[in-house]
């Protein structure tokens, strides 16, 4: 979903205007760093190298990420270049962390010494001090978060058991166990061994069925031929289901010509049959045990603009029945809201994608869970329930933008459909 690394073709000048402000107050909370510690900064050759490296590093691979405007997006294809993206950005919170906590240790000082001049000036010095060693705790607490999140934590599966209950499941599925994953962006990968190591646990849930929810790469097709023959190994008793993501469509690049952009997306739909998957474009499929059924219904990429919207919710229901058991895939959660929920046809279990909890969040399951996508998405993750209906959101299974994830690990969805009694 997030893509800040590429511009497509219809972006407008303001956009980049409004990213370049973003630099200059990063350039501002920095130096505001640098006045703050310029003594122990000067202190000694080391500590002066150190620090102008990882300044430069900052500016150099962001700055490159918001101003590369060429026909292949600005990307990173190999472990060192994620790290040093990632880790350009773990520098970038730290600091932030200790600019803000510095601001507002400074304020309370003005605000409870408010006594003789002598008296305030003792004590800012000892307080300051005290300031500065908080500021520098707390600072480490993002530092080792983010540094553990684009080193192991892209990587972190998660296996997610969902158990859902429905009134109209038919008796014969009780039990039935399905498997989720969302936005691969194969792009982005820089792990073979990881990449299969995911697989690896997808398997090891003996899947009923397998779904995947869209974004399978980030822009290009070819992104995702080195991992076709790890993903073809993935099994499920009932077969693979795929559909499209917003990335899919090749929209975030300039294309020389609109035949090119159309022979991406065409050789994208070769790589999912090529990886068993059946992809389902505006249309459904009915699986059968004995003289019962269930429908899995797959649609395009729906979505709010800007994000391209496909899908055909009409088309892909056509000829069904309003009894009949129904599981939708649909990419972007905002669609249950708007056409799902409500829907006469009565779609007993959707399940998306997109929003990847933001790859930033807490995740302590029912107890607490917030993400910053939360004030752009009302549903973000997880399950949702409107009457006898329900959405899942999966935080996805690869990374897009950022190299990592905090917090907000990859997600391996199980769910075991069950009657309610």
């Amino acid at each position: 979903m997030f893509t800040f690394i590429t511009f497509s073709k219809n972006d407008t000048m303001h956009k980049k205007i409004g990213l370049s402000i973003v630099l200059i107050s990063f350039f501002a909370s920095e130096v505001f760093f640098y006045v703050y510690l310029s003594a122990e900064i000067n202190r000694n050759e080391i500590t002066q190298i150190t620090y102008f490296c990882s300044l430069f590093l900052f500016f150099g691979m962001f700055g490159k990420a918001i101003f590369s405007d060429t026909k292949e997006p600005f990307k990173m294809k190999h472990y060192l270049g994620n790290f040093l993206l990632g880790f350009a950005f773990t520098l970038l919170v730290t600091k932030l962390t200790f600019v803000v906590v510095i601001l507002f240790g400074e304020l309370l000082n003005w605000l409870v010494y408010t006594v003789s001049e002598s008296q305030i000036h003792n004590n800012l010095i000892a307080r300051r001090k005290e300031i500065k060693l908080m500021a520098l705790i707390l600072a480490s607490v993002p530092f080792v978060s983010f540094l553990y999140g684009i080193t192991r934590g892209k990587y972190n599966y998660k296996v997610i058991n969902i158990p859902v209950y429905f009134s109209s499941l038919p008796k014969s599925f009780e039990g039935y166990k399905v498997v989720q994953i969302s936005d691969v962006h194969a792009g982005s990968f820089d792990s073979k061994k990881q990449v299969s190591k995911g697989v690896e646990v997808i398997n090891n849930q003996n899947a009923d069925l397998f779904v995947f929810t869209g974004d399978l790469v980030n822009n290009f097709s070819a992104e995702i031929k080195p991992f076709i023959s790890m993903f073809k190994k993935i099994k499920a008793k009932d077969g693979k289901f795929s559909i499209t993501g917003n990335h899919d469509y090749g929209d975030y690049v300039k294309w020389d010509s609109k035949e090119l952009k159309q022979k991406n997306f065409e050789s994208l739909i070769r790589y999912h049959k090529e990886m068993d998957f059946d992809i389902l474009m505006n249309e459904h499929i009915k699986i059968s045990r004995g003289k019962e059924s269930i429908v899995v219904i797959g649609i395009e990429n729906w979505g709010v603009a800007p994000f391209p919207a496909h899908g055909d919710l009409p088309k892909a229901t056509k000829g069904l029945s309003d009894d009949e058991f129904k599981l939708l895939l649909s990419h972007d959660p905002s669609h249950w809201d708007e056409e799902v929920k409500n829907n006469k046809m009565n779609i007993d279990l959707t399940m998306s994608g997109h929003t990847h909890g933001m790859q930033f969040g807490f995740d302590f399951g029912k107890v607490f869970k917030w993400s910053p996508v939360k004030y752009k998405y009302k549903k973000w993750s997880g399950l949702y329930r409107y009457k006898e209906r329900f959405l899942y959101v999966n935080k996805g299974f690869g990374f897009l933008g950022f190299p990592g994830r905090v917090g907000m690990w990859p997600e391996i969805t199980v769910f075991e459909l069950k009657k309610r009694t």
